[in-house]
C-alpha cells in the first residue's frame, strides 16, 4: 500500500515537472526561434498578465519574421485579450535632451562635468543622459543629433563608458544600479565585454535576462538564450518576458558585434 501511495504521489507530481520542462525551447537560437520560445513562456502567465505583453510579443514577432510570424504568435496566444492596457505611450527622450543641451554648451567636457557634479540639467537622470549621448557617439540613433554630430565620436563613447563605471563605483546604493545598468548597456552597444562584465556586477539585478541578451550581442553566442528565457520566464512576473522581447528587438535592430570588435 505504501508503494501504491508513493506511486500515486509521483504521478501527481510528474505533471508539475513536465509542465516546468515544457517551456524548454531547444537549442535553436535564431531570432524567430527566440520569439517562439518567449511566446511559449507567455502562455504560462495568468491570462491578465499575458494580455499585458500580448502586443509587445506580436510587434516583436513582426519585426523579426514579418506578418507570418506575427500571425503564428497570435494564434498561439489567441485567448489573451488584445490591447489589455492599450498601446504603449511614447515619451520624449529626456536623457538625450539634457545631454544635447550640454554638448551644445561645451562639448563632452561639459557633459562629464555636469554628470560628476550632478549640476544643471543633470541634477537628476545623469545615467540616462550619459547613456543617450554614448549610444549616439557609438554611431546609433543619430537621427536627432545632426547639430552635434561632429562631437559624437567613438572616443566620447569610450569616455562616457568609463565615466559611468567610475560613477557607479562611488555612487550610493540608490543610484548605483542605474549607473551600472547604463554602463552595461553602453558597453553592449560598444561591443566591450570587459566593461560590460564590470558594469553587470554592480547592477541592481545582475541575473536579469536583459544582461544575457546584451552579452550575447557582444560575444555573438546566442546558444544560452533559449534556456535563459525558459528559466527566467517560468513564473507569474511579466518582467522577464518583457526583457526577453526587448532583448530580441535589440538584437534584431543592432545585430551581433563583429568578431574581434
Amino acid at each position: 500500500m505504501f508503494k501504491r501511495g508513493l506511486l500515486a504521489l509521483l504521478f501527481i507530481a510528474c505533471p508539475l515537472v513536465a509542465g516546468a520542462q515544457s517551456i524548454s525551447c531547444g537549442p535553436e537560437s535564431e531570432l524567430a526561434s527566440l520569439v517562439r520560445c518567449t511566446g511559449r513562456a507567455v502562455t504560462l502567465l495568468p491570462e491578465d498578465k499575458a494580455g499585458k505583453v500580448h502586443d509587445k510579443l506580436l510587434d516583436t514577432a513582426e519585426l523579426v519574421g514579418g506578418t507570418a510570424l506575427r500571425r503564428e504568435m497570435a494564434e498561439g496566444i489567441r485567448q489573451s485579450p488584445e490591447r489589455h492596457d492599450g498601446p504603449e505611450t511614447s515619451y520624449p527622450d529626456y536623457g538625450w535632451q539634457a545631454a544635447r543641451e550640454l554638448l551644445l554648451k561645451g562639448g563632452g567636457d561639459a557633459l562629464v562635468q555636469a554628470a560628476r557634479e550632478k549640476s544643471g540639467p543633470l541634477r537628476y537622470g545623469r545615467a540616462e543622459a550619459m547613456l543617450a549621448a554614448g549610444i549616439r557617439a557609438a554611431g546609433y540613433e543619430t537621427d536627432d543629433a545632426a547639430d552635434v554630430l561632429d562631437l559624437l565620436k567613438p572616443a566620447l563613447a569610450l569616455r562616457l563608458s568609463d565615466e559611468l563605471l567610475s560613477l557607479a563605483g562611488t555612487a550610493g546604493a540608490f543610484e548605483r544600479g542605474d549607473l551600472a545598468h547604463a554602463a552595461a548597456k553602453l558597453a553592449a552597444y560598444r561591443c566591450d565585454l570587459e566593461r560590460f562584465e564590470r558594469a553587470r556586477i554592480m547592477a541592481a539585478a545582475p541575473e536579469a535576462i536583459r544582461y544575457d541578451f546584451w552579452r550575447a550581442r557582444i560575444t555573438g553566442d546566442r546558444s544560452k538564450l533559449p534556456h535563459s528565457i525558459a528559466v527566467h520566464a517560468a513564473g507569474k512576473d511579466t518582467r522577464p518576458v518583457r526583457q526577453a522581447l526587448e532583448g530580441i528587438t535589440f538584437l534584431a535592430e543592432v545585430g551581433d558585434c563583429a568578431p574581434g570588435a
